[in-house]
């Protein structure tokens, strides 16, 4: 409806589409009310938005060059939404160099001192243990009764 002749485009993304729902489905069979409630509600604010996309898309445009271009620009814009949270490079080049360039800076960064921190962590860690062998010790020697000289 979008755009004639783009078998290719409606396969494979009629193929993550199934994905998806299979997944949808699993989780919605497996999870707690509470957690269903929330992704129904999701999934249903999904619905509507492309519902209303659609409707505005295909009777306010006459072309299929700005079919096109809406869509796809709405398109690349939540595919830049989902892998920017990870900083991912799967988004479009462009973005996808920034993302990529933005995630070595911060491993960068943070790089000495989380080593820092794993260190301070584990010598927390065998201290706490020496201390706590320490004290299991003097624990065992107060607890015995006193020696008693010439007693039985």
């Amino acid at each position: 409806m979008v755009h004639p002749h783009s078998t290719l485009v409606v396969t494979i993304n009629g193929s993550g589409f199934a994905i998806e729902l299979v997944y949808l489905l699993l989780f919605l069979i497996y999870s707690d009310r509470k957690k269903r409630l929330q992704v129904l509600l999701i999934m249903l604010a999904e619905f509507v938005f492309i519902a209303v996309l659609a409707l505005l898309v295909l009777t306010l445009t006459h072309s299929i060059k700005l079919r096109s271009a809406i869509v796809g620009s709405i398109c690349i814009f939540g595919c830049f939404l989902m892998y920017a949270s990870p900083l991912s490079i799967m988004v479009p080049n462009g973005m996808g160099l920034v993302l990529g360039i933005a995630q070595l800076v911060l491993y960068a960064a943070f790089y000495k001192s989380t080593k820092q921190q794993i260190a301070a962590r584990q010598s927390k860690v065998e201290l706490g243990l020496a201390d706590a062998a320490v004290s299991a010790d003097s624990k065992k020697i107060r607890s015995e009764p006193p020696n008693r000289a010439g007693g039985i």
